[in-house]
């Protein structure tokens, strides 16, 4: 498989992942007072079960990738790191860093271009808090 091919892959297979988290585990808010804590604990299992395994491996994919190359296409920035630098901001905010030191960096180096704090400046937020 080629790297975009993996690119690709990897940014469809998180994206999928984040509608379920968004629209599964996180929203309790239909159910009843009753059914709630039920709701919560099924959640919680399909996002131990399905959901954090898929990402990890995403993110082992992608951080494997970053150890060999500076960025997803090479040795510059190019689409490819505009189009996974989301994928990667969200998966700090969902998975957290310590287990992935170069995707740390990488997204720091992103974050410390100009064109990705105008970016901000313009747009906000990339995730809500």
């Amino acid at each position: 498989m080629d790297l975009l091919q993996t690119i690709d892959n990897t940014n469809k297979n998180f994206r999928r992942n984040l509608r379920k988290i968004l629209s599964f585990a996180q929203d309790t808010s239909f159910a009843r007072f009753i059914v709630k804590p039920i709701t919560k604990a099924i959640s919680k299992k399909v996002d131990e079960m399905l959901i954090a395994p898929n990402l990890q491996a995403n993110f082992m994919l992608m951080e494997n990738h970053l150890a060999k190359n500076s960025y997803f296409a090479g040795k510059t920035i190019s689409g490819a790191d505009i189009q996974m630098c989301f994928v990667v901001e969200a998966g700090e905010k969902q998975l957290g860093y310590r287990k992935f030191p170069n995707l740390q960096k990488y997204i720091s180096k992103i974050r410390e271009r100009s064109s990705y704090q105008n970016a901000l400046k313009l747009g906000g937020k990339i995730l809500p808090d």
